[in-house]
């Protein structure tokens, strides 16, 4: 995993949420029905998305592969405590919407972004979420 923003994280018990929070973006990523010798925009959009934290404390990473193949460019909003979510079909123009939805998450009391507060782009790439261990129901 690439680290695209060194912008430290303080210690989770500082983290607003209580939880650290990371924006992950596929780097090997396609434009929907893109053909197999087109860049991957996958980077730019993981450079935009560092870009726009304006010193946040979230952090950016590019990882090889999110399986999300079949959905275009894809990220995901990932929180050590509290919920993650998955995006596809985002283009290298969200950024910012990626980013905003990071810091969304990073200053939620629970853990969670509202519908009703998540960026345009996140609303229409929404793919899942995923529960932390502490959110499992026994």
């Amino acid at each position: 995993m690439t680290v695209i923003s060194e912008i430290p994280l303080p210690p989770p018990e500082d983290a607003l949420c209580g939880s650290e929070i990371s924006i992950v973006v596929c780097r090997k990523c396609r434009l929907v029905g893109a053909s197999g010798s087109e860049e991957r925009p996958g980077e730019k959009l993981a450079e935009s998305a560092a870009r726009a934290m304006n010193g946040s404390k979230v952090r950016v990473h590019e990882v090889a592969c999110l399986g999300n193949c079949q959905q275009g460019i894809s990220a995901a909003i990932i929180a050590s405590q509290g919920w993650s979510y998955l995006f596809g079909g985002l283009s290298p123009a969200d950024g910012r919407d990626l980013a905003e939805g990071g810091k969304l998450l990073a200053h939620s009391g629970g853990g969670q972004i509202l519908w009703s507060d998540w960026p345009d782009a996140l609303k229409r790439g929404f793919m899942g979420c995923i529960p932390s261990f502490e959110n499992l129901a026994d």
